[in-house]
């Protein structure tokens, strides 16, 4: 049984048991109150006085504690109704309590070393992000007071673009490379070879 099932099957037998007193308490003062309506009753036949008087007011002592009684009752059977609504619901808060618990966000103040090592690889990140990007603002500031107009994007080449353009490079790289060569040819002998 869970702790909440325990608590309520407790809380349960409290109640039934005040309920149980309450109802043999009102039974007794029922049974009070009608020996002492006979009481008073033969009193006033038999001319009533001061124990007539007397007798009344017992009986509104004991209609005044019945009344409570009876109040006391009522609340604890109305207490057992609604703890044994909450005992058929007692599986199914407990599991919103845990799925609430899951899902809410945990206290920023009680942080694992994974949040905190996250958290701080997070910051680092959005300040390098920002001195990039305060670079790049304060270059393209200094171009423009310099008076240079920006290059325009570069299109990005094809596959076949590129490989020209690689085999210019490599031919301009050999031929520095090799100067008596004359600037390539066919790889004959003797030279050097990259």
């Amino acid at each position: 049984m869970s702790d909440a099932k325990d608590a309520v099957a407790e809380a349960l037998a409290l109640n039934r048991r005040l309920a149980a007193a309450r109802l043999v308490r009102r039974d007794e003062l029922d049974a009070e109150l009608a020996r002492l309506r006979r009481a008073r009753d033969e009193a006033a036949a038999a001319g009533g006085g001061p124990e007539a008087a007397e007798l009344d007011a017992r009986i509104a002592a004991a209609a005044t504690e019945r009344a409570a009684a009876t109040h006391d009752l009522d609340h604890a059977v109305a207490e057992i109704k609604e703890l044994e609504k909450l005992g058929r619901s007692a599986d199914a808060t407990a599991a919103r309590a845990v799925v609430a618990a899951a899902t809410t966000p945990s206290d920023p103040l009680i942080q694992s070393p994974e949040e905190r090592a996250l958290a701080s690889a997070r910051a680092h990140l959005a300040e390098l992000e920002a001195q990039a990007r305060l670079g790049d603002e304060l270059g393209a500031a200094e171009r423009e007071a310099a008076g240079e107009v920006p290059a325009p994007a570069a299109q990005p080449l094809s596959p076949a673009e590129a490989d020209a353009q690689a085999l210019e490079a490599f031919k301009a790289l050999r031929a520095r490379r090799d100067p008596g060569k004359g600037g390539g040819g066919g790889g004959g002998g003797g030279g050097k070879t990259l």
